[in-house]
């Protein structure tokens, strides 16, 4: 690795693109994309999403979508931005939240997750936000984790069991429905064996 990597204190995430690019996502040092070679190519910066207020303490929390974009939460600001570096844009999604997780889906989809919102990002870059649908159909308070298996159906974690539907939103199921309070119901990660 380049030796200014070294002089990072804190890394909050870690993604990859198609070509082998790394990203990391820091409080200090903003987003820095590193080379397949370990060198430094480039870095966004706090300033240049603009800062709320002169606080040093920024998170920044970065997801790599299917289009080779990142999905960058600033934990300070509450909104979600993408940056497409290969044209060097930042754009808004006009979101004021930061989201917790991220995943791609094979069936193109992009799902994002914070412990309020669920979000779906379609293959043309929209956005829809899905916690009105899932609500009228299931009982829970947040979100705590996504992830779309192979066969294009969707894995919801909340803190009263696990959602599941298809990509398309339909057909809708509800596992581990307890709706008195007790502990052990809360779902925080997911994983699939090939």
């Amino acid at each position: 690795l380049d030796s200014t990597a070294f002089s990072i204190e804190e890394i909050h995430t870690l993604c990859k693109d198609k070509a082998g690019n790394i990203f990391w996502g820091t409080p200090e040092a903003g987003i820095r994309r590193y080379a397949p070679d370990g060198q430094l190519v480039d870095s966004l910066q706090i300033p240049d999403i603009g800062r709320a207020d002169s606080a040093p303490a920024f998170a920044f929390f970065t997801f790599m979508n299917t289009k080779d974009q990142l999905i960058v939460s600033v934990f300070n600001k509450k909104e979600m931005f993408v940056w497409d570096w290969q044209t060097d844009k930042i754009l808004s999604t006009g979101y004021q939240t930061y989201y917790l997780d991220g995943f791609n889906g094979k069936s193109g989809n992009t799902w994002l997750v914070d412990a309020n919102r669920l979000f779906q990002l379609d293959g043309q870059g929209r956005l829809h936000e899905l916690k009105p649908l899932l609500k009228a159909n299931a009982d829970f308070s947040i979100f705590s984790d996504v992830m779309e298996d192979a066969q294009g159906q969707v894995w919801v974690g909340t803190d009263n069991g696990i959602l599941r539907f298809s990509s398309n939103k339909k057909p809708f199921d509800q596992y581990l429905n307890n709706p008195q309070p007790t502990w052990g119901k809360t779902t925080r990660g997911f994983c699939e064996d090939e």
